[in-house]
């Protein structure tokens, strides 16, 4: 996940935060590799256990071989594109399930179908225990979509980790070449009781169907 803070300061905050907890449940969105710029592989050798939700087959298939905590090799999205097939746009850790959405200045190698399924169905299916500690959402772009698949009432987070995109906005007016401007990207840590008034408030944002 980009982030605004100094390597290792993020995952530094979320450590404190749970008090160096020797174990709990963590749920990571977009896991990517095993380790490296991984939210969740310092809790896991903590002796922290979740899900890891990737959609990059060769990806997800380290992570089976590295990590410990349960994977699937889906990709998550709203209640209406769940079941279907979509298409991925591989461009390593920026890879994305929507083109317009992806890093300014970034070009997809290529676009693969991949499985998905909401956030809800997976967490079922994984036996997750309600009221878990850590959610991390980084798909580049998708996060409302993933939200709007994710009940907050049954599930209950401590903590929230969400990419947040700002998006192209029109320049101001002492920008000389009149362009558009992108802002970029920043990391927001949601803990409870902000989690249902932020987060559940963006999710709403979220169209039902693509």
């Amino acid at each position: 996940m980009r982030t605004t803070l100094p390597d290792g300061r993020e995952q530094k905050l979320v450590r404190e935060f749970f008090g160096g907890a020797r174990s709990g449940f963590f749920v990571e969105v977009g896991a990517n590799r095993p380790q490296q710029e991984s939210q969740t592989w310092h809790l896991e050798q903590l002796g922290w256990t979740g899900v890891l939700i990737e959609p990059q087959p060769d990806l997800a298939d380290d992570l089976w071989r590295v990590r410990s905590a349960k994977v699937f090799a889906v990709a998550c999205s709203s209640p209406g594109n769940a079941g279907r097939r979509m298409g991925l746009h591989l461009a390593g850790a920026l890879s994305s399930l929507d083109r317009d959405r992806m890093a300014p200045g970034v070009e997809p190698e290529r676009v693969i179908e991949v499985p998905v399924r909401t956030l809800d169905d997976i967490l079922i299916e994984a036996r997750a225990p309600t009221q878990f500690d850590l959610l991390s959402i980084d798909v580049e772009g998708h996060e409302l979509e993933v939200l709007s698949g994710f009940d907050f009432a049954r599930w209950r987070p401590r903590l929230i980790l969400l990419e947040e995109q700002r998006l192209v906005c029109p320049a101001r007016r002492d920008d000389r070449r009149g362009a558009t401007r992108t802002l970029g990207y920043r990391s927001q840590i949601l803990s409870w009781p902000a989690v249902p008034h932020r987060a559940q408030r963006v999710a709403r944002l979220a169209p039902a169907a693509a």
